[in-house]
Formats: structure tokens, sequence, C-alpha cells
């Protein structure tokens, strides 16, 4: 059965044609595409971490995880997934996980959608 000028593919195809065009015209700004361009041949310099800062870097968190009181730490951590689950502000229990000297890892860990973000996830856990 043939599709009718006036079906919602078409609607679709027609909107996404005058989506384009405005676009090209210059009537619908993109950052990026026609509006605000980079310059050809940019570069953005990349940071470079010395091996032997990381190596210490390491160091220092597995020596405060021996430090730290774990049982006070841990109770810190699951308050601020608790909070996360329930949605209720997570400041004052992030506060109490950063006293009790839980982790940025442990911390973003416990909120859940946020560790999904960190690129480098077993960095992170090869500290542990």
């Amino acid at each position: 059965m043939p599709l009718k000028p006036d079906t919602s593919r078409e609607r679709s195809r027609r909107a996404a044609y005058e989506y384009q065009r405005d676009i090209e015209r210059g009537e619908q700004i993109v950052v990026g595409v026609n509006q605000f361009v980079a310059e050809k041949g940019m570069s953005v310099p990349t940071l470079r971490i010395d091996p032997e800062l990381e190596r210490a870097q390491v160091e220092r968190v597995r020596a405060l995880r021996v430090r730290r009181n774990s049982v006070q730490a841990a109770a810190a951590v699951a308050a601020v997934e608790t909070r996360a689950r329930t949605g209720e502000n997570l400041m004052p229990a992030i506060e109490a996980a950063v006293e009790a000297f839980a982790t940025v890892g442990e911390i973003s860990d416990a909120c859940g959608a946020f560790s999904a973000s960190i690129p480098n996830r077993s960095f992170y856990d090869s500290i542990d």
C-alpha cells in the first residue's frame, strides 16, 4: 500500500529537510557547525601525567585507606548511596563521607549514575 504524502513519515522527512535547509541558510544556529566553528588546524594540548606522580598518588590513596576508620568510611559511603537512591539531598552525606576519608571514587560509585561517567574506571579499581 503506497504511503500518502500526509503520513507521519512524510511530515518527519519534511521537517528534517526544513531543519537542514535552515542550518545551511544560517537561520538555525548550531554551535560548531555553522556558528562558533573552531579554526582549522587548531590543536588542544594533551595533558600528560608523569607516571611517577601517578604511582605516588596511588600509594597515598592506599596509605589513606590503611589509616582511616574503615567502618566509619563504609557507613558514610552507604549513607551517600541511600540518599542517592531516595533522591534526598546528597551534600550532608557527601560531607560526612569526606570527613570519614572516603575517596572520590568511593563517593562517586555510591552516587551510581555519576560513576559511569568516569572515563578510566580500571585505574581507580587498581587502587583497591
